[in-house]
């Protein structure tokens, strides 16, 4: 009798760890990513023009709001454009899983299109970050300067 119990509280605080664990992340992961931060920005393009929201999705590690948010904003401004990149320069942040792309083309009517996009290397593929922090929030903060201390 006192075996079961025992195994019930080892099941129980088991439980209650990953919810403790978990909790503080409460998103939950969405998609696959890209190869290279270039595929990545590639990939990025050729969904804003085809307006392919799942591809986004696809591109972002969590979910939430926020993310949707993101999507909305980056549909409203740019989406369905045709936008063409002819440069998209790579530049890796002060740790090896950060990068950040610079976009730089014409839509299909000509207009100029920039875009800085922030990636994360998780698991050997890339990730964009096309989460939005609502108005009422307040802006993100700043990124880290690359001072080597914290």
């Amino acid at each position: 009798m006192t075996s079961r119990w025992l195994v019930l509280a080892l099941v129980l605080v088991a439980a209650v760890v990953g919810v403790v664990l978990w909790a503080p992340w409460g998103e939950r992961t969405v998609g696959s990513g890209a190869e290279s931060p270039e595929d990545a920005a590639g990939i990025y393009v050729h969904a804003l023009n085809r307006w392919d929201e799942a591809r986004l999705r696809d591109l972002s590690i969590t979910d939430g709001p926020t993310l949707d948010a993101g999507i909305k904003r980056r549909f409203d401004t740019s989406g369905g454009k045709g936008i063409t990149i002819g440069d998209r320069r790579v530049r890796y942040g002060p740790a090896p899983h950060q990068a950040s792309v610079n976009l730089v083309g014409r839509t299909a009517s000509g207009e100029v299109f920039s875009e800085r996009i922030f990636l994360n290397r998780v698991n050997d593929h890339w990730f964009v970050n096309l989460h939005d922090i609502p108005e009422d929030q307040g802006t993100p903060p700043l990124p880290t300067a690359n001072t080597g201390r914290p």
